[in-house]
């Protein structure tokens, strides 16, 4: 027994040893990750990143190790696919405009004193292979800051470019990340052409240029593109440019998060076709908030604030078939401005509107025109609402005009658009907001097995056709009346169930229904005498003194003189006094 004692203690100890190792090994390699060191007797510890270049041979620029380089390019030169490159802050300026043409990484001291300074001509960096990183440098005076040619998949983080011609220029360059980088001071921010294609650009900053992102000839980037698709532009700081952001013969580019200030054209777009989205963008102060020019089409613009811009949207020049939905538009000297421009769709916004000059077929609803000046101006032919289900626009100064309406949330008067013949023919009663949101009559509850109906509305009062209603498995969907027909479900027990109503775009709405269990009941003959006769919401009850009954399906004849609690519908066929019944009826086989 001793000796099995000492054994356990023993393996306890051994234990305690190892967990105490790990700890320390743990501890010495946390104090030391992410850290990058001068190299004298100690190896560097490099930053990994996801890439092409793992592992490799580690290079060091500057400092004071008897090995380093004095010079970047010599340290490129001598480096391979996968080795990474160190250059301290020490030596800098570097004096140089160096060519990258293996997958490296190369990364500064600090980017605000590692400097590369190109010398006022040629590209300062110059990438001619893939899988690149750049981050930690400021990279200046040159032709181009950064250029990219024919190059992919690199990794361009936390640099300050500034003081170029162009700051990041790429040429035929796809599937790139610009990152966290301040790009200012230059004719060009980022210019990407030639196909450059499905780039990521993200919380940057790009000001003091006179554009500070175009893209030409480019598909899925993140910024502005000519020929380009499927681009995400996400939480950048574009500020006191010429242009913020230039698309050109674009598609599917993807604007979102972007602080866009103090800009000539703060978002332009030049023949850009096909569902490019701009989304919870802050456009502010620019002469034009959002300019879409010469055949920019099938474009969303969403959910952004635009405001204090001289031009809060412009459509222009056979702009057409664009979506503006649901964005904040005040404080602007126009609002949204349609010139020579048919086919768009404006709901949801929030100002005033001017068409002019052959700008035919817009469809304009669920806007709230409220204080303005002059709320909309239009001497073409346009429609103003969406057709009586819908309804059309919020008109503050017609509220004030109007009281009658039919509880449908919508006025009986039309209201008339100032420049022209148009009208609104079903001005909203209220903000269009609340036509969003749902909600619904029916009954809180229900025996089981009963059909039953329910009418769905907005709060505005609206009906709400093709929305989806939901009971306990059930779903149905409402009629161009707002209704659906339900039928509550067969329950063992009184049950609480939800009804759930849902329709995409829309504030959803769930209430609660109780459906009652229905004991079991039979079609009965009653007669004899009774006694305690009283009745409680649909049933009748009474205490038999001397009854005699007869059931049906199955046939059954009864006789019951034991002052038995007896239950029925209070629905019967006969007579029925407080000490004698003789009746057809419904008996319920157990009391209630």
């Amino acid at each position: 027994m001793k000796n099995k004692k000492n054994k356990k203690n023993q393996i306890i100890k051994n234990l305690v040893v190892v967990l105490i190792v790990l700890f320390l090994l743990v501890t010495i390699v946390s104090s030391n990750e992410g850290k990058i060191i001068e190299k004298n007797n100690v190896e560097e510890n490099f930053v990994s990143f996801d890439g092409n270049n793992s592992g490799g041979n580690n290079f060091y620029v500057g400092g004071t190790g008897p090995d380093n380089y004095t010079s970047i390019q010599d340290a490129i030169d001598d480096a391979s696919d996968g080795d990474k490159i160190f250059v301290y802050n020490t030596s800098s300026p570097y004096y140089e405009n160096i060519v990258i043409d293996n997958s490296i990484t190369l990364i500064g001291d600090n980017m605000d004193t590692t400097i590369i300074d190109g010398g006022k001509h040629g590209d300062v960096v110059n990438i001619l292979a893939n899988g690149i990183r750049i981050s930690g440098f400021t990279i200046r005076n040159g032709g181009n800051g950064i250029r990219l040619w024919h190059s992919s998949r690199n990794n361009i983080t936390d640099n300050n470019i500034s003081n170029n011609g162009c700051g990041i220029m790429q040429m035929e360059a796809s599937y790139n990340t610009i990152f966290g980088n301040i790009i200012c001071n230059s004719g060009y921010g980022i210019y990407a052409y030639w196909y450059s294609n499905n780039n990521i650009i993200t919380y940057n900053n790009i000001s003091n240029n006179d554009y500070s992102i175009i893209f030409v000839d480019s598909n899925n980037n993140d910024l502005n593109f000519h020929s380009s698709s499927n681009t995400l532009i996400l939480a950048n700081i574009i500020s006191n440019t010429v242009y913020g952001i230039v698309f050109c013969n674009s598609r599917e580019i993807k604007l979102a998060n972007n602080d866009i200030l103090n800009n000539e054209y703060g978002i332009y777009s030049y023949c850009s076709i096909y569902n490019n989205v701009i989304t919870y963008n802050n456009i502010q102060n620019n002469d034009y908030g959002i300019y879409l020019d010469r055949y920019s089409n099938s474009n969303i613009i969403t959910f952004n604030t635009i405001s204090y811009n001289h031009y809060g949207i412009t459509i222009a020049f056979s702009g057409s078939k664009n979506t503006m939905n649901r964005n904040t538009i005040n404080n602007n000297d126009y609002g949204i401005y349609i010139w020579d421009s048919g086919n768009n769709i404006i709901l949801g916004d929030k100002e005033s509107i001017g068409i002019l000059n052959s700008s035919v077929s817009n469809t304009i609803y669920h806007n709230n025109f409220i204080n303005n000046t002059q709320d909309a101006y239009d001497e073409c032919i346009n429609s103003w609402d969406n057709g009586y289900i819908y309804g059309g626009n919020y008109w503050y100064v017609h509220l004030r005009e109007q009281t009658h309406f039919d509880k449908d949330g919508i006025y009986d008067k039309s209201y008339n658009i100032t420049g022209g013949d148009n009208k609104d023919f079903y001005p909203l009663v209220y903000r269009f907001e609340l036509y969003y949101m749902l909600t619904f009559n029916g009954p809180t509850e229900i025996d089981e097995d009963t059909d039953f109906s329910v009418t769905v509305k907005s709060l505005g009062g609206t009906v709400i056709p093709n929305a989806l209603v939901e009971l306990g498995g059930e779903v149905k969907f409402t009629d161009n009346n707002g209704m659906a027909q339900l039928t509550a479900p067969e329950v063992t027990e009184d049950t609480l169930f939800w009804i759930n109503v849902t329709k995409q775009d829309y504030t959803s709405v769930s209430e609660v229904i109780l459906v009652k269990n229905l004991p079991e009941r039979k079609l009965t003959i009653i007669l004899g005498k009774i006694t305690n006769l009283k009745t409680e919401g649909d049933f009748t009850k009474f205490e038999a003194v001397n009854l005699r009954f007869v059931t049906f399906l199955p046939l059954n004849f009864y006789h019951n003189t034991s002052r038995e609690l007896i239950t029925t519908s209070k629905y019967y066929f006969g007579i029925l006094k407080p000490d004698f019944i003789f009746a057809v009826t419904l008996i319920y086989l157990f009391p209630l």
